[in-house]
């Protein structure tokens, strides 16, 4: 018994810790979502859009540039990394 609540404890400080915020990428003044396009930082790959155009983000707290890459088209892009639980929007010029 002690050793389940000992695991059961181990577990939710393990999710109490986790930083990843959820993203839409969306083509600026458009409706429409951008997916699947790989997500740079500083030239490291840190994800990719689904088919709808989200993404997890897996970044300590602060604001982020990064670039969305779409075939041979790259864009510049803007985020914010807050440990929100909301899907945020963000606009790809």
């Amino acid at each position: 018994m002690q050793r389940a609540t000992f695991m059961l404890l181990s577990m939710l400080a393990c999710a109490t810790n986790a930083r990843a915020d959820y993203f839409q990428v969306f083509d600026a003044g458009k409706p429409y979502y951008i997916p699947h396009a790989a997500v740079f930082r500083d030239q490291k790959p840190i994800g990719s859009t689904d088919a709808s155009g989200r993404i997890r983000i897996d970044l300590p707290p602060g604001t982020y540039s990064a670039e969305i890459v779409v075939g041979q088209v790259r864009r510049q892009i803007h985020f914010t990394i807050d440990n929100g639980a909301q899907l945020k929007r963000i606009e790809a010029p």
